[in-house]
């Protein structure tokens, strides 16, 4: 993880979203069992509102599952020809 923020702060990806943003602040970490998973969860949280990230931060899980709660489910388009 700290190669990582390293990289981030000394400018490793110019066109990243936080290369604009520095200082970079590390508010969370999680371990999971493989890489995969990794990118998986990182790959779902992106697209959270800020509010539910930032009740993930605080450690907040009822808040969070409340958040969860509010959004509406897809719904897929019926294709009339």
């Amino acid at each position: 993880m700290e190669a990582r923020l390293s990289a981030h702060e000394q400018r490793y990806f110019p066109r990243c979203y936080t290369a604009k943003r520095l200082p970079v602040k590390l508010v969370l970490v999680e371990e999971y069992a493989s890489r995969y998973e990794a990118l998986a969860a990182e790959r779902q949280m992106k697209n959270w509102s800020r509010s539910k990230k930032q009740a993930l931060i605080d450690g907040d899980l009822e808040l969070l599952h409340k958040l969860a709660k509010r959004r509406k489910p897809a719904t897929k388009s019926k294709n009339i020809s």
